[in-house]
Formats: structure tokens, C-alpha cells, sequence
């Protein structure tokens, strides 16, 4: 599905199909105005969705009916919907280049109707900038147009995303949206928290870690991870889809219950059967939230309501902003998903795997601070059991795991069971100085540094180890910190606790501002 909105002109195309077959036109307009056309889009195979086109007008007060004529279209929205077109404002300070800075009311306007509406900035790759007032001197270049989305259309069509080209005799830029409906994927392994409140699960951790196997105590550790992982993975309840399937039966047996004791209100056995049916949707349903709340990563509603809209809608706009659409590379643009892979996997090989430089053999290295001799013991003191423990309870239960799948949640409450192994694990690295590779195995996962990546230089590499490897590295650092201010200079900021690394920027900033007012 392709569609071209040219807003300058108010002349709205749409297309549907692909190239060699007859085009379409399925679009069925249910309301217009000066400033938006909304309408039904029913498109062969492809599920029906809401598309509001907006042209939105130059004058601030004018704008106020487009936005209360989109609130009033949201609240009888069931269906995914998509607004693309000119909003003539914009949401960020950044979005706008030369010129007058943009006032609070200015940006205000559109961020309240995000926020009302529940929509979502849908992510984009191409140009940035939209608009040109075409001047060579004192030049404004601003984002006016873009495409906002509800969370049933990020549902529906998670990979979706629009592309902003050249101009095209416009002072606009054209926007092309590209949605297609996918199946769902097969996901990795990873653990899930409400996995410990199923018995069975506690079965199966005992088993696993009881049993005799003759290797090192780290092979032996991992030997027992792959097990249990096979042994979980075989369970119906380790898919989400076995407590969200539930949910769904036990509020169906609920509302029949409830029915039936319309009719019966003291029967024994319905009331029974009820209160039996609330206690296990009860369960299922913290299970449930349990499992949302640790994909989400909302770290703050630990101690908020168990708001699941919320979450939903935080994990599918995180999803559709972090997928990488297509990239910048050395022959050209990249596009489809194996390309993107292959070339991504060369320009990490190229980064991480390059040549060991030459070794000269002699060294000239000037004598710096040495470390004191009454802290040299704390670094070689065998690692003890409540060392290695404390380190697991201080990680984030809910941090993304490495390729294992298996989190701190894991090792915090399987402690009582596998914490003896674990210690023994740990301890023999610390000996032995060996590490197999299956325990410092990482995956690489690209985090886009803005809003808008088109390079591979634009994404930000984390690294997630497997918790044993992030266990070990903790050990070292915790017993470095003592040492490290009588070896490293204070004005060495990289090293200060919570100093952020944008301080200096600022400061400097604020520096030159000052310089600026007394220079006035």
C-alpha cells in the first residue's frame, strides 16, 4: 500500500496496489471540512483503517476547529487510524531551523491534541526538514507536515513508517506512507516474571539444578540454563498467549456465572464457582500485567496503577521507533531486511574484529600513580558468596537480558536454588581466569540516537551480556572503586560518579552566554 499526500496543493492521492495492476480507489470520505477530510479505508486484503488527511490553516485560531473536529472523530474510532498532511505547527523546538524561536502556545497546540487524542508521532526516514520559505538570506527551514497514528494502527501494521522525499515543485515535501500488515514472529526465549508463581516452574528449577553432571563449575551452570530452558519452553504457560487466552475464558465463565445467579442468587454452588473464577482472573490478571510491565521497562510504575493502555501504548511506539526501516549504506539506500542485516553484520565485523596492530617490544611507559599498598588487598581477596550475592540483588529485575534470556529478575528469585552453583561458577572464573564462550556470549542491539536515522552512524550499540559475564565485570568494578580517585585525576569527568557526560557542554554554554551579556 502506497499514499502520497501533496498538502500545498490540497490535492490528495491515493494508491493502492502495485505496479502492472488497475489502481483503486477504496477510500470512502465519511466527513470534511476546510482543514481535513477523513474517511474509511477498505483496501482488498489489507484490514480497514481511518485516514484523515489534514491542511491545516496558517492562522492559530483558525486551527482551533481542526483540532476539536479531530477530538470529536477520535471518540468514535474502533479501527486503526492514520492523520498525515500539513499541521502547519510543530511539537519540538528542533523541528525549525532559522528564524524567530517557536513560543510555548505555538508548540502547545499540537502536543495537546497528541496527548487528547492518544495518537503517536508514526516514525519517518528521508529528509527531515519539510518546508522551505525559499530565501537564500535568513533562510527557515521547519517540519509541518507529518503522519500521527492511534495504537490500533501500530498493532495492526507495527512496521509501519513514512518516507519524506524531494521536493516536488512545492515548497512541501511529499510524504509516502508504507504499511504492511505482518504476522506476528516467533520471539526469543526470555523469562517472565509470573513464570514464579506457577508451581510447576519451581518443579522444574529443582530438577534441573539437583542434577550430577561432571564438568567446571561454569559449563555446569549453563548446562543447567539450557535444560531448564528447553524444559519451560515446552510448557503451555510459558507463551503470554496462555494468560491472555485465559483471561479471555475466565471472564467469559464469569459474566456466565454472573448471569446465572440472576436467576439463583443464593445457590451454594454458583456462588462457590464465582468467587473461585474472580480469584483465578485475579491471578491471570496480575500475571498479565506482570508480563507487560516488564516489556515495557516502566521502571516508575512500580509504584503507580497497574494502567495497561498505557503500557501497550509504550512498548508498540517504542517498537515502531526503534525498527530500523532503511539505511544510508556505501552502494546506496538499503532497504530490505536482509540487506539491512547483512550490511549491518560487515560494519560491525569491520568495527569490532579489525586487525591487531603491530607489538613493538619495547615500551616507554611514564610512571603514574600507583595504587595504595594498604588497598592491595581488597583486589585479591578470594570473592565470597555474600559479595557475588549482593550483586545480584542490586541489578534491575527487569533489565533486558543477553542471548541467554535469562534477567536478574531470574537469580533474585531463584536464589535459594541456584545460588550455590552460581557462587561455585563464579568463583572458579575468579581461579581459574577461564570463561567459556557460551557465558560471554552478547547481542548487539542498535538504539536510534534521534528521531530521524537514515545511517548506521546514527544508531547507538548497547551491548547486552549474559547476567553471569555482567555478575563478574560488577565484582571487579566494585572492588576498583575505592582505588580509582588515587589513581585517576579529578578533572577526569568520564570517571565521576553521576556526572553526566553533557555537563561540560552545558556549562560551556552557560559560559559563553555570560560572556555574551557582559560583552552588551
Amino acid at each position: 500500500m502506497k499514499c502520497v499526500v501533496t498538502t500545498s496543493f490540497v490535492l490528495i492521492l491515493v494508491e493502492f496496489g502495485s505496479s502492472g495492476t488497475p489502481p483503486t480507489f477504496p477510500f470512502i470520505p465519511s466527513f470534511t471540512s476546510s482543514q481535513v477530510i477523513h474517511g474509511l479505508v477498505q483496501a482488498g486484503s489489507i484490514p480497514p483503517f481511518y485516514l484523515s488527511v489534514v491542511y491545516a490553516a496558517n492562522d492559530m485560531g483558525d486551527r482551533r476547529s481542526l483540532w476539536e473536529d479531530l477530538l470529536n472523530l477520535s471518540v468514535g474510532i474502533d479501527l486503526p487510524w492514520v492523520l498525515m498532511g500539513d499541521f502547519n505547527c510543530c511539537k519540538l523546538q528542533e523541528e525549525k531551523a532559522g528564524g524567530n524561536l517557536l513560543t510555548a502556545d505555538r508548540l502547545g497546540e499540537l502536543n495537546n491534541f497528541i496527548f487528547e487524542a492518544g495518537v503517536h508521532d508514526l516514525a519517518s526516514v528521508g529528509l527531515f526538514f519539510i518546508w522551505f520559505n525559499q530565501r537564500a538570506e535568513d533562510p527557515i527551514h521547519i517540519k509541518l507536515d507529518r503522519m500521527l497514528v492511534n495504537s490500533a494502527f501500530l498493532d495492526l501494521f507495527h512496521p509501519a513508517y513514512y518516507k519524506v522525499t524531494e521536493h516536488l515543485g512545492s515548497d512541501h515535501s511529499p510524504l509516502i506512507l508504507f504499511a504492511t500488515h505482518t504476522r506476528k514472529k516467533i520471539s526469543r526465549f526470555m523469562f517472565k516474571a509470573y513464570w514464579t508463581e506457577i508451581d510447576e516452574f519451581w518443579d522444574i528449577v529443582f530438577n534441573v539444578f539437583h542434577r550430577s553432571v561432571d564438568a567446571s563449575p561454569i559449563v555446569f551452570f549453563y548446562d543447567c540454563l539450557k535444560q531448564l530452558k528447553l524444559d519451560v519452553k515446552s510448557k503451555r504457560w510459558s507463551s503470554s498467549n496462555y494468560v491472555s487466552n485465559g483471561i479471555l475464558e475466565l471472564k467469559n465463565r464469569q459474566y456466565q456465572l454472573l448471569s446465572d445467579i440472576q436467576s439463583d442468587p443464593l445457590n451454594p454452588t454458583l456462588n462457590f464457582s464465582l468467587k473461585e473464577t474472580n480469584d483465578d482472573l485475579a491471578s491471570f490478571q496480575s500475571a498479565w500485567y506482570s508480563w507487560i510491565a516488564q516489556r515495557a521497562k516502566a521502571y516508575w510504575l512500580s509504584l503507580g496503577e497497574d494502567d495497561l493502555g498505557f503500557l501497550y501504548i509504550k512498548i508498540r511506539a517504542r517498537k515502531n521507533r526503534n525498527m530500523i526501516k532503511e539505511l544510508d549504506g556505501p552502494v546506496g539506500l538499503i532497504s530490505s531486511q536482509e540487506e539491512l542485516a547483512a550490511s549491518l553484520i560487515t560494519y560491525f565485523k569491520g568495527l569490532y574484529n579489525s586487525e591487531i596492530p603491530p607489538c613493538e617490544n619495547s615500551f616507554n611507559i611514564t610512571a603514574g600513580s600507583q595504587v595504595p599498598i594498604d588497598l592491595i588487598q581488597g583486589l585479591i581477596l578470594p570473592v565470597s558468596n555474600e559479595e557475588i550475592k549482593s550483586v545480584v540483588f542490586a541489578g534491575k529485575a527487569t533489565s533486558a537480558p543477553g542471548p541467554d534470556g535469562f534477567s536478574f529478575g531470574f537469580y533474585q528469585k531463584t536464589w535459594h536454588i541456584i545460588g550455590f552453583h552460581l557462587c561455585r561458577a563464579v568463583k572458579h572464573f575468579f581461579t581459574s581466569g577461564v570463561m567459556p564462550k557460551v557465558s560471554k556470549a552478547t547481542a548487539i542491539t542498535l538504539i536510534p540516537k534521534g528521531t530521524h536515522s537514515n545511517a548506521i552512524s546514527d544508531f547507538r550499540p548497547i551491548s547486552l551480556c549474559n547476567i553471569f559475564y555482567k555478575i563478574v565485570a560488577k565484582i571487579l568494578a566494585n572492588r576498583l572503586k575505592p582505588i580509582l580517585p588515587f589513581i585517576i585525576h579529578e578533572s577526569q569527568s568520564g570517571f565521576i560518579s553521576k556526572r553526566c557526560s553533557t555537563d561540560n557542554i552545558i556549562l560551556a554554554s552557560e559560559i559563553l552566554r555570560e560572556f555574551k551579556g557582559n560583552h552588551k
